[in-house]
């Protein structure tokens, strides 16, 4: 597809990111629920696991330096520690979202740099297809909701 239609390969590159991204995150967040039993024991081991898993799910970090990557490592490892804490082990399904959150922007990114023809197109049609299927996937996931 990268050959006869770059834009098309530009739009699958960030969905296949998102795909995996949103899938280890929501088999992260369902296996520290069920080793925590909803966050009330094994707290401090399954955080430093949350850390772990973090680090080394940091997007655009390589270990070439090692104190920036360890840096940026421990910094995203509390950020999904933080946000496991406050949010995912309750509402599991907003993992989706943020998977998508964080693989778009960075898709559009490759798109602005227009490498090659249909880059730009390309990424936007990879940021409105996985918008779209982080939505339609968070709203099975939600449980319905009563008025």
């Amino acid at each position: 597809a990268s050959s006869a239609a770059p834009w098309l390969a530009a739009a699958i590159v960030p969905l296949q990111a998102y795909l995996v991204l949103a899938l280890v995150t929501m088999l992260v967040v369902a296996l520290a629920n069920r080793l925590t039993a909803g966050w009330t024991r094994r707290k401090g081991a399954v955080g430093t696991a949350l850390v772990l898993v973090g680090a080394l799910l940091a997007p655009g970090t390589t270990p070439d330096d090692l104190v920036s990557w360890a840096v940026v490592g421990l910094l995203a490892g509390g950020l999904l520690l933080a946000a496991y804490v406050r949010i995912l082990h309750d509402r599991p399904a907003l993992a989706v979202l943020a998977a998508a959150a964080m693989t778009v922007p960075g898709g559009l990114d490759r798109g602005l740099d227009q490498a090659y023809g249909g880059a730009l197109p390309g990424a936007l049609l990879g940021a409105v297809l996985v918008s779209g299927i982080a939505w339609l996937w968070f709203e099975r996931l939600m449980p319905l909701r009563r008025t």
